[in-house]
């Protein structure tokens, strides 16, 4: 697992070691999984992901990641608002925006159903 930040944008990413044998979603091509934490006041990054290892990436939205480590799996939680809500006099008000795993031993992204964390 590869834990990034400072790039002004949230993402999810499958990171490929063999890009002919790589299915979304899937263990094959894939040697580990990468999470970016977005800003909660900068402004977002314009640039988009590319490839299908990119699994979600957003630089419209504000906010943090909470990364769930066990043993078995990880799960990162991406929370945060949409960035012109920082605009406004009162606090926005943050949600889950959208969350992965990837178990131990099978690397690849999966979506999470809901948080790890409550």
């Amino acid at each position: 697992m590869v834990l990034t930040g400072d790039i002004h944008r949230f993402h999810a990413i499958d990171v490929l070691d063999d890009p002919a044998a790589y299915v979304p979603g899937g263990s094959a091509g894939t040697a580990a999984v990468e999470f970016a934490a977005g800003s909660i006041s900068s402004p977002g990054s314009n640039g988009s992901g590319f490839g299908s290892q990119v699994r979600w990436t957003s630089g419209d939205k504000r906010g943090y990641l909470v990364v769930d480590l066990t043993p078995e799996r990880v799960q990162s939680d991406f929370f945060g608002f949409p960035d012109p809500e920082k605009l406004l006099a009162r606090r926005p008000a943050e949600r889950w925006l959208n969350g992965f795993t990837s178990r131990r031993g099978v690397p690849g992204l999966q979506l999470a159903p809901f948080p790890a964390t409550g």
